[in-house]
């Protein structure tokens, strides 16, 4: 299915083009998973060391202000 769609969407692009594509797409599919999983299971504490968070003050600002 998703290679019919790589095709219909980018009829442009060569069959290797796509190919690598469909590759790269359900590479990252598996990753996604795996971090999702992290995610549920993990301490907060080990998730906390693998995430750096820029601008958290605008949110906690926004927040503060009822927005």
């Amino acid at each position: 299915i998703a290679a019919r769609n790589l095709e219909l969407c980018f009829p442009e692009k060569s069959p290797a083009e796509r190919e690598r594509l469909l590759k790269e797409n359900f590479a990252s599919s598996g990753i996604a998973f795996f971090e999702m999983a992290m995610s549920w299971w993990w301490p907060k504490a080990r998730l906390a060391r693998l995430a750096h968070i820029e601008g958290l003050e605008h949110l906690r600002e926004a927040q503060a202000q009822g927005e």
